[in-house]
């Protein structure tokens, strides 16, 4: 029974770690998703804001917590720094 479990945690941790790239965006998808957010931020665009949470099946506790969080200091000045760790690393802006 514990072969069988490590070996199952071992093909889950392989299949998860094979799949996470597939959902990383291209750094240009990352700058403008971050230039979108900024400027929303930025201008105090809470539809748009709340429009990156995704909410399907969502606890709406959690997800009104989220939103709370998300708009604190909403049309503020916003920097965002990308930090540069190597080769597939987010390009700075």
């Amino acid at each position: 029974m514990t072969t069988f479990i490590k070996i199952s945690g071992l093909v889950f941790a392989f299949l998860l770690s094979i799949s996470l790239p597939l959902a990383a965006g291209t750094a240009e998808q990352e700058k403008a998703f971050v230039e979108k957010y900024k400027v929303a931020f930025e201008a105090g665009d809470k539809a748009t804001l709340n429009s990156f949470l995704y909410t399907q099946g969502a606890n709406p506790t959690a997800l009104e917590f989220y939103k709370m969080m998300q708009l604190d200091g909403v049309g503020g000045k916003l920097t965002i720094t990308f930090i540069h760790h190597g080769p597939g690393s987010p390009v700075p802006l």
